[in-house]
């Protein structure tokens, strides 16, 4: 599976112990080739749902890391859950590629991190042609 490796080497670019926060529409396809135990080998400590609204509850990991499709709903979800004076340091794995929609409702809600540039998430792209 090609999806499988190159997930897990994005969870290695981070530094860090990971709460992974699932889009719930990748929960399926993403199990099939990513069991606990080895995402547990590639830092994630805890995972949880991205929750339908509200905000998110601390968790005690260094790092958030988001891993959902580029549908709008989900990406505006996303801009919407993490408290605005949130120590965690937060990532975007955007399956199979941010749409230039999607990132632009990420900048115009302040959710875009570039740079040095304020804002709440770093997005990874994860580019690929498997289909979800």
């Amino acid at each position: 599976n090609i999806l499988g490796p190159f997930f897990q080497s994005g969870l290695d670019e981070l530094t860090g112990s990971i709460t992974l926060i699932w889009d719930p529409s990748l929960t399926a396809p993403f199990t099939l080739f990513s069991e606990l135990s080895l995402l547990q080998e590639h830092g994630v400590e805890k995972m949880v749902m991205l929750p339908e609204k509200g905000r998110l509850a601390p968790f005690p990991t260094q790092l958030g890391v988001f891993l959902c499709s580029d549908d709008i709903k989900i990406i505006e979800r996303v801009c919407g859950v993490i408290p605005n004076n949130a120590v965690t340091e937060f990532h975007l794995i955007v399956v199979p590629k941010l749409s230039t929609i999607a990132k632009k409702i990420l900048k115009d809600k302040g959710g875009l991190k570039q740079n040095d540039a304020p804002g709440k998430i770093k997005v990874k792209y994860l580019v690929t042609k498997v289909k979800i």
